[in-house]
């Protein structure tokens, strides 16, 4: 794969990865319209992050407060979207992570299914918090893979573009 065939998938995939996440289609909020439960809440679990953007989303017919959070320690940067329910709760978080923090079943569950690929964009997405949190860890490369923190692979969809169209 040539290298600009590899930055263009990678692209692709970070910009579909991040579609249900991001911010942009969603309505902005300043701080100061934030809740201040919900304020509260990103300052007690995340007490040195710096929020980028705030904006909110109708889920089920409920507000739903999101953010892009960063962090610095050191000199390695940290980046995030956290999502809240009006009353503080945390709904859940999204930030991209390396092979090398993945639990091996994860790992070994890809590598299994999926021997050739290298390089994928990899999201580790964390829903609820708690006793009741799941963490799932999706994979964007010619496909989109989820699998579960124990290895389960839990769902597996092709993506939709064409690297050679986009070359033109």
């Amino acid at each position: 794969m040539t290298r600009r065939k590899r930055d263009l998938l990678m692209l692709t995939a970070l910009l579909v990865l991040a579609a249900p996440w991001t911010l942009g289609a969603e309505k902005k909020v300043e701080m100061s319209d934030v809740p201040a439960k919900v304020r509260e809440a990103i300052k007690a679990k995340w007490p040195k992050a710096k929020i980028e953007r705030a904006a909110t989303d109708e889920v089920g017919g409920k507000t739903v407060y999101g953010f892009e959070l960063s962090e610095r320690a050191g000199g390695a940067a940290r980046k995030w979207v956290a999502r809240f329910n009006p009353d503080g709760k945390l709904r859940g978080t999204q930030e991209e992570v390396k092979s090398a923090d993945l639990p091996k079943s994860v790992l070994q569950a890809l590598q299994k299914r999926y021997p050739n690929v290298k390089e994928p964009t990899i999201e580790k997405i964390t829903e609820s918090e708690g006793k009741q949190a799941t963490v799932t860890y999706e994979f964007k490369f010619a496909m989109q893979v989820s699998i579960d923190a124990s290895g389960k692979i839990v769902e597996e969809k092709e993506l939709d573009f064409d690297l050679e169209d986009a070359e033109e």
